[in-house]
């Protein structure tokens, strides 16, 4: 679902719900007759013989999953995330496979050997792209492993601390993660970072997340179409007013939906919001036991707030054929309108990198974000 459109006020009812299957609730619990709204105290009751719950929107996520750091932010930001829909699943389907082994633990901090850690990092990784915070060029690939077919843990299909990602040696130091943005601001799809080429999308972050969860058995749509994941830079970074804000943050928690919240050198996990104070984050960073809190837009330990990636696994539906029909001519409008001048050019940022492509290629990405925009797809 694209939340960037609409206040969470207007559909909270609708998010109530989605947030009352994500905490886990059993098949025969059924939110029925209930008025669902910001500030309402948890209650519980008999309607009809069905037990019956009703819980506030904001705060903090049910059930989460805080998890210490392991061979780098991102991919532990990032198993804190699918730790949560492994304990919880989404929308009343479970995703009890995306920490293998069991049920994600709550907590890795003090746990021995945690089954999250696996997912996170594996032997594996460890074997083949660490040597030590910060190091680069020395990757020991000495797992054995076939790559990527061997590939198990999300540090793998991200592509973090890997030396050579694109065949000619650029990549990620030990620990870092790469993850692009449209410099314009507007959300960057994970099915438009695929249409970059190998040489982008293979040290994208995001479409590592998307590769994972692939393996780990969930389908997210084809990798030329899916819009289940997306970069985007926040409203206001580089004084520029586009970008996903602070109301499509709270949309996503009403939404049962954590979110990576990108800083300066680092990733963290959002969980929630102070009721009292919107404008404060409740978040996992990583580094100890939470929730601790931040501002929208601000800094937390010194790294200021510039970005976020969202997942949301109830993918978009197919369109109807009739619908691709209207695309497909509007998208022939779309092409016109390019030759004959019209559409913006955007481009892709990647920090600390220079990052260009083909103009013909960077022009047909155009065209396929503005036919989903059109067409909702």
């Amino acid at each position: 679902m694209d939340t960037r459109s609409g206040g969470s006020a207007a559909l909270a009812g609708r998010w109530a719900l989605a947030l009352l299957t994500a905490a886990g609730m059993s098949a025969g619990i059924l939110p029925v007759d209930v008025s669902y709204s910001r500030g309402s105290v948890v209650e519980s009751g008999l309607v009809h013989e069905r037990t019956l719950d009703a819980h506030a929107l904001g705060g903090t996520l049910p059930n989460t999953a805080d998890y210490d750091w392991w061979y780098g932010c991102s991919p532990t930001a990032a198993g804190m995330m699918l730790g949560y829909y492994d304990r919880n699943g989404y929308q009343g389907s479970p995703y009890d496979n995306l920490i293998p082994g069991g049920m994600a633990e709550s907590t890795s901090h003090g746990a021995s050997a945690p089954l999250a850690q696996a997912a996170i990092a594996s032997d594996g990784y460890i074997a083949d792209f660490w040597t030590g915070y910060g190091n680069s060029g020395d990757d020991p690939l000495a797992s054995g492993r076939t790559r990527p077919d061997g590939f198990n843990s999300l540090a793998d299909f991200m592509g973090t601390g890997q030396d050579n990602l694109d065949g000619s040696g650029n990549g990620n130091i030990d620990g870092s993660t790469t993850f692009w943005f449209y410099t314009d601001n507007t959300a960057l799809y994970s099915y438009e970072v695929y249409g970059y080429g190998y040489d982008t999308y293979n040290r994208s972050g995001m479409f590592g997340i998307y590769e994972y969860i692939g393996y780990a058995g969930y389908d997210l749509g084809a990798p030329d179409a899916s819009t289940a994941m997306f970069n985007q830079y926040i409203a206001g970074y580089r004084s520029m007013p586009e970008g996903f804000t602070l109301e499509h943050y709270h949309s996503e928690i009403d939404a049962g939906r954590p979110v990576l919240l990108h800083l300066d050198n680092h990733t963290v996990l959002g969980v929630g919001y102070n009721e009292t104070d919107p404008t404060t984050l409740e978040i996992f960073d990583t580094w100890s036991t939470g929730p601790h809190t931040m501002t929208w837009g601000g800094s937390y330990s010194g790294r200021q707030h510039f970005g976020v990636t969202l997942l949301d696994l109830a993918a978009v539906p197919v369109p109807e054929p009739s619908t691709l029909v209207l695309c497909g001519l509007g998208l022939l409008g779309l092409i016109g309108q390019r030759l004959w001048g019209g559409l913006p050019h955007r481009g892709v940022f990647r920090e600390n990198l220079d990052f260009d492509c083909p103009l013909w290629q960077t022009e047909l990405l155009c065209f396929v974000a503005n036919l989903r925009r059109v067409c909702g797809v």
